[in-house]
């Protein structure tokens, strides 16, 4: 077992408080009578930019189907309730859902080993859309783009989170060079803090190999929501990270939360939160 899979932390589920519980008793209705109920809605958000070679591109791919053959988290997954629902998006210049030479990898449902496995396989077959993608880094579109995709799902959960990868700085919705309301660490803080008032959460995994400051970027301007975490690494230890990243994701449960409104008014619930803590690891 590797020394990130010992690094698992077990949640401890913590009671509902009178205010969250009506809250929900409220909101519950609003919910598709449909949607199949998973511990944990999980979108790995995944930097295809023109900085990402493609032997890069493809270490993150296979670091991704690493973890999820992982056996540490194949148990911790196939031990959920309901199990987890993953998707895959890839951003540029613009995102968009991955896929593979046969499906698209929107939202699979993965309760046991052979499901996982097979997810995992999918992963390493991804194809890169290249330039039809452009080839700058959009952030704060591919959270935005993210969050959209979990309305029309199919699940539900009281767990949303977005685990965005990246090389580099947002230089699409604003110049990266910009410390200015319309620069683009600005546009990334904006799409961020309307996704954690929708009730979700944001983790990071900067790759520091071209920009060493990236981990105070991500700090900054990416994550947030409760128990956010950051695993830093270089494209040679990405392997290790994201399997640390995913397991801890899994095994983490946040603070009960409110069912929330996944549809065309998702960016207007609630209150605006600020990024919660932080956990910083290095590579």
């Amino acid at each position: 077992m590797s020394s990130a899979s010992n690094s698992f932390r077990r949640a401890i589920n913590r009671p509902l408080s009178g205010i969250v519980a009506a809250i929900i008793l409220i909101a519950a209705p609003l919910v598709p009578a449909r949607a199949t109920p998973v511990d944990l809605m999980l979108s790995l958000v995944i930097d295809e930019s023109g900085s990402v070679s493609g032997t890069e591109f493809g270490l993150q791919l296979n670091g991704y189907k690493a973890a999820f053959l992982d056996s540490a988290i194949q148990n911790a997954i196939s031990s959920t309730a309901n199990g987890i629902a993953v998707n895959v998006v890839l951003f540029a210049s613009t995102p968009g859902i991955a896929t593979t030479t046969s499906k698209t990898l929107n939202f699979v449902h993965l309760t046991d080993a052979a499901s996982i496995t097979a997810f995992a396989n999918d992963l390493g077959s991804v194809t890169r859309p290249g330039l039809s993608n452009g080839s700058n880094t959009g952030i704060a579109d591919a959270i935005n783009f993210a969050v959209s995709t979990f309305g029309a799902s199919g699940f539900t959960s009281d767990n949303y989170v977005l685990d965005v990868s990246g090389d580099g700085e947002e230089n699409v919705a604003g110049s990266q060079f910009d410390t200015g309301p319309n620069g683009g660490a600005a546009k990334v803080r904006e799409a961020r803090d309307a996704a954690l008032a929708a009730g979700f959460t944001i983790n990071g995994l900067p790759i520091i190999d071209d920009f060493v400051n990236l981990e105070t970027y991500f700090t900054n301007n990416v994550i947030g929501g409760t128990e956010s975490f950051l695993e830093v690494a270089t494209f040679a230890s990405f392997e290790t990270a994201v399997i640390s990243k995913i397991g801890q994701e899994i095994t983490i449960v946040p603070e009960p939360s409110v069912i929330f409104l996944l549809g065309a008014g998702l960016l207007l619930i609630g209150l605006r939160q600020h990024p919660a803590k932080t956990h910083l690891r290095t590579p």
